[in-house]
């Protein structure tokens, strides 16, 4: 759990899309996202589970944890009253 503490993330933008990068000690992970549209206000891009370890370098245990520190930053910092919706590669930020 003191992981989290030293977890953050970086945003960037071009047009409608963008990376955000996850960083924690060693660790840089950057996800894809692009805006979404109706009640979907961003769609973050996420390996699936079989090619997490892959393409993020983190095992495959700390997915979860990541990507839930991922929802809730991006929705304290982006998307105030929105909810996540967590898919195998993608979630989706809704209002």
């Amino acid at each position: 759990i003191m992981r989290r503490f030293f977890a953050k993330l970086e945003y960037t933008q071009d047009g409608r899309g963008g990376s955000i990068y996850y960083k924690e000690g060693q660790i840089n992970i950057s996800f894809g996202w692009e805006f979404g549209g109706g009640n979907t206000v961003v769609i973050i891009f996420i390996p699936e589970p079989k090619y997490w370890e892959a393409q993020t370098g983190t095992p495959l245990s700390r997915r979860d944890e990541i990507l839930q520190f991922l929802c809730d930053q991006v929705i304290r910092d982006q998307a105030p009253g929105c909810k996540p919706k967590i898919y195998d590669n993608s979630i989706s930020i809704v209002r």
